[in-house]
């Protein structure tokens, strides 16, 4: 189960953080900003899709 925790969070890292490194820069925040928020929408709704099986899983029994 934790295995499958630290590919999400490697799955973070490289899809989404270091791309992000291209558009930092001294007036580039609103960029960053948004290239941020379209990679990590996905990340936060494949997290309540898991957290939603686990109570799917723990209510079964």
């Amino acid at each position: 189960m934790f295995a499958w925790y630290h590919v999400g969070i490697i799955w973070l890292i490289q899809v989404v953080v270091w791309p992000l490194f291209a558009y930092v820069g001294g007036n580039a925040f609103r960029a960053y900003r948004e290239a941020w928020w379209r990679g990590i929408r996905y990340v936060i709704f494949y997290g309540l899709a898991l957290l939603a099986a686990l109570v799917l899983h723990v209510a079964r029994g």
